[in-house]
């Protein structure tokens, strides 16, 4: 019976640290980065910066860090970008609403491709080698 309460309460804690028993931190770590792009977004956050933030570090990669800092800088800049593009394109210089968007559109881009390679990489995870 004691044997039984000790595994109930590592498996307790296990879930809580982010991952099952048998789960690897880093699959974990993705599973966390594919929600919270998932994750319904709040509102005034369009591009879902406070997910992602709320993200737990713990167990993941250097590279998955890497990755959720990339997502995090995108996401916190694309509000501005969108905005600097909305300002910019009311105006008569179309050079510097060309120049807006394109910055907005790379950011955009960018995010879509992070975003895609968490998906693909969590599926790569997911299918037994």
């Amino acid at each position: 019976m004691r044997s039984w309460r000790k595994l109930a309460t590592l498996a307790v804690w296990t879930q809580l640290a982010g991952c099952s028993a048998g789960e690897s931190p880093e699959f974990a770590c993705q599973k966390r980065l594919a929600a919270a792009r998932e994750a319904p977004a709040a509102e005034g956050d369009s591009f879902n910066h406070q997910a992602y933030a709320k993200i737990e570090r713990k167990g993941c990669s250097a590279k998955q860090l890497a990755v959720l800092d990339q997502v995090l800088t995108l996401t916190k800049d694309l509000p501005s970008l969108s905005e600097t593009n909305e300002k910019v394109g009311a105006s008569p210089d179309k050079a510097a609403h060309m120049m807006a968007f394109q910055r907005m559109n790379d950011a955009v881009i960018a995010l879509g491709d992070l975003e895609q390679d968490i998906t693909s990489d969590l599926a790569a995870m997911e299918t037994p080698q």
